[in-house]
């Protein structure tokens, strides 16, 4: 049985910006983001480190807008 705590902590799953965005952004595919963000593919690659820097400062971006999003429409 999960406790009231777990159960927030469960449901708060991260939030990915798609494989097209990331793959459009590094020039590359959609299949080769989805295998290097599943740890498929060495990520000691240079396009696979613009690919993990790009998920990243694109999932950071994406939140920030969401929380800016839900200020302005509480207003």
């Amino acid at each position: 049985m999960k406790t009231k705590v777990h159960r927030k902590i469960s449901n708060k799953k991260k939030k990915r910006v798609g494989k097209p965005l990331v793959a459009e952004v590094v020039g590359c595919s959609r299949e080769y983001v989805g295998k290097v963000l599943q740890g498929k593919r060495k990520q000691d690659t240079e396009i696979s480190e613009n690919i993990m820097l790009a998920d990243s400062l694109l999932e950071e971006g994406m939140n920030k807008l969401i929380e800016e999003v839900k200020r302005v429409v509480a207003l």
